[in-house]
C-alpha cells in the first residue's frame, strides 16, 4: 500500500512538472488601454494597424467594475501586467466580432498566457461553456483555466480570500 502511494506521488510530481506549452502562433499587437479585467483596446490588426480594436479575453469572467473591490482589482492587475510589455501575441477565437463589436481571444506576453494568469492569481473566474455563443474553446484550454482556478482557490487569493470572497458571480451581479 505504501509503495502504491509513493508511486502515485511520483506520477503526480512528474505530470505536475511538465513544461507549459509554448505560445501559439498569432498576431503581434500593442495594448492601447485596459477597459476592465477582461476587455482591452489594442492596435495592430493587419487590415488597419492603427485602428483601435476591442478584445474580450476568452475563457474568463471578470468581476464587474461595480463589484467592489474585485472588479477594479482585476482591471488594475491586468493594466499593470500589460504595462510591463505592451506588445503581446493575440490568438483569436473567431475572425469576426460579436454583437458588441468585440473580438474574442487569448493574449500571450512572452510565455505568459494572460487569460490563465488572471485566473491563477484570483482576479477572474474561469468561464465554462456558458461564454460566447460561438466560442471555439477546446477542452484542454478549459481544463487549464479550470486548474488555474483551483490553484487560486486553494491558495485563497483574490476573489477566493477567505475573509472577503466574491459572493456573486459577475453574471449574478449583473442580473
Amino acid at each position: 500500500m505504501t509503495i502504491k502511494i509513493l508511486w502515485l506521488g511520483v506520477i503526480l510530481l512528474i505530470t505536475g512538472c511538465q513544461p507549459e506549452p509554448s505560445p501559439p502562433q498569432g498576431l503581434t499587437v500593442t495594448i492601447d488601454r485596459v477597459i476592465s479585467g477582461q476587455v482591452v483596446i489594442l492596435r495592430g490588426f493587419p487590415y488597419d494597424p492603427q485602428a483601435p480594436i476591442t478584445l474580450r479575453l476568452s475563457g474568463i469572467n471578470a468581476p464587474d467594475l461595480q463589484q467592489v473591490p474585485w472588479g477594479e482589482a482585476a482591471q488594475i492587475a491586468l493594466e499593470n501586467q500589460l504595462r510591463q510589455t505592451p506588445t503581446v501575441t493575440l490568438v483569436l477565437e473567431r475572425a469576426e466580432p460579436d454583437q458588441y463589436d468585440r473580438y474574442w481571444g487569448h493574449l500571450w506576453q512572452g510565455d505568459v498566457w494572460i487569460n490563465q494568469w488572471l485566473v491563477a492569481e484570483g482576479y477572474v473566474l474561469a468561464q465554462g461553456d456558458d461564454g460566447y455563443a460561438g466560442a471555439n474553446r477546446s477542452a484542454p484550454i478549459q481544463q487549464r483555466l479550470s486548474h488555474a482556478q483551483d490553484y487560486a482557490r486553494i491558495r485563497g487569493v483574490g476573489i477566493w480570500q477567505p475573509d472577503q470572497p466574491l459572493r456573486q458571480t459577475p453574471a449574478e451581479f449583473r442580473r
